[in-house]
C-alpha cells in the first residue's frame, strides 16, 4: 500500500497530463490505458474525417473491425456464463453449500446499493456488454453513426457507476473474507503448497 501512497504523492497535475500521452501509437492500446486510448481514438477520428473521400475506406475497415471485436465480446459474454457455473461448481464441492452464504450476501447488498443509488443519487448503472445493442438501437432510433460512435463510448468511459459500485464491493469482500478451508477443515492455502 505504502507503494501507492508514495507514488500518489510524487506524481502532480504535470505528470498526470503527460501521462496520457502515449509513448507510441500502438503502445496506447497495448498498455491498456484508458486515457490513452481515448486520446489515440478522437486523434485517428478526426484525421480519418479530415481526410475527406480518401479517409473513407480507412472508416469503413475501422467499422468492420469493430464488429469483428463486438462479436468476440459477445461470444465471451455467452460463455462465461460456463466459467462461471463452472467456479460455482467447485466452489460448492470443495467448501460446501455454506460457502455462498458470503457471495449471497455480497449479490445482495449490490442490487440493495444499486436501487438505492438509482432512487437517491438518479444516476445508472450500465455494463460494457450491451454497448454494441444500445450503440444499434440508437442508431436504429435514428441518431446519427458518427454521433452515436462518440457519444455512447465516451459516456462509458466517464460513467461507470455500476462498476465502481461492483468493485469497491468486491474489494471488500476480498479483504474481509477468511481463508477457505475444506470440508476436513485444512486450509486451502496449506492444501495447495506442495
Amino acid at each position: 500500500m505504502s507503494t501507492y501512497v508514495t507514488k500518489a504523492k510524487e506524481e502532480g497535475i504535470v505528470e498526470h497530463l503527460l501521462g496520457i500521452i502515449p509513448d507510441s501509437y500502438f503502445g496506447a492500446l497495448a498498455g491498456g490505458d484508458l486515457l490513452q486510448v481515448l486520446l489515440i481514438s478522437i486523434l485517428s477520428g478526426f484525421a480519418i474525417a479530415f481526410l475527406g473521400k480518401i479517409g473513407e475506406p480507412i472508416a469503413h475497415a475501422v467499422d468492420q473491425a469493430a464488429k469483428m471485436l463486438f462479436g468476440i465480446i459477445r461470444m465471451i459474454v455467452r460463455l462465461a456464463l460456463f466459467g462461471a457455473s463452472g467456479a460455482m461448481a467447485f466452489t460448492v464441492g470443495a467448501y460446501g453449500l455454506n460457502s455462498l452464504w458470503n457471495l449471497i450476501a455480497l449479490i445482495g447488498t449490490f442490487y440493495l446499493t444499486s436501487v438505492l443509488f438509482v432512487l437517491i443519487v438518479l444516476g445508472t448503472s450500465s455494463s460494457e456488454t450491451v454497448l454494441p445493442q444500445m450503440i444499434q438501437k440508437m442508431e436504429h432510433l435514428g441518431a446519427s453513426r458518427s454521433v452515436v460512435g462518440l457519444v455512447i463510448p465516451t459516456g462509458y468511459s466517464f460513467n461507470l457507476d455500476g462498476t465502481n459500485i461492483h468493485m469497491t464491493l468486491a474489494t471488500l469482500f476480498m479483504a474481509r473474507r477468511p481463508i477457505p478451508t475444506s470440508r476436513s477443515g485444512r486450509s486451502l492455502a496449506s492444501s495447495a503448497s506442495p
